[in-house]
């Protein structure tokens, strides 16, 4: 996983997709395909696009994200050019997946590469004081980017 969170990404360097930061809160996608975003995070755009709601994906997903609350309300959006997104002015990080998967509380997902599978699970391990038994993951190879009230904390989980 490749991010500059983990200072493991240089500001020159070449990866595929289409995300970058316009600054610390709001995030733009050169567009040429198709995104998933949170709704209502849309603040503006430049070029042909269409924006969906995007269902849970399906019965078993949409009875875990009734039965856990856990998960985040999608659109898709679809066509060509630039897309900015931002929530609540919070900060945005973004991650580049390597054939991998991050696991994330889904009210901190902005968006990610539409390609991407998501499933919600159970935290091993965790309550209702350490933010829920539940989270959403997402796994492949492509984009993620995410919000934080301010700066997280980076725990090294191998000890």
């Amino acid at each position: 996983m490749r991010s500059n969170f983990f200072n493991n990404m240089d500001q020159g360097q070449q990866l595929p997709g289409h995300f970058a930061l316009q600054n610390s809160k709001m995030l733009r996608v050169h567009l040429n395909g198709d995104v998933l975003a949170r709704q209502g995070s849309m603040v503006a755009f430049q070029g042909q696009m269409e924006f969906d709601y995007e269902g849970a994906g399906g019965i078993g997903k949409f009875m875990k994200k009734a039965l856990t609350g856990e998960g985040v309300p999608t659109m898709r959006v679809k066509g060509q050019g630039l897309l900015f997104l931002a929530n609540d002015a919070d900060d945005i990080h973004l991650f580049y997946l390597e054939n991998e998967g991050i696991t994330v509380n889904g009210k901190n997902i902005l968006a990610y590469d539409a390609h991407l599978q998501s499933d919600i699970q159970r935290v091993q391990g965790a309550g209702i004081a350490a933010g829920g038994l539940f989270n959403t993951t997402l796994t492949g190879t492509g984009w993620v980017a995410l919000t934080t009230h301010g700066t997280p904390v980076m725990l090294d989980c191998g000890r």
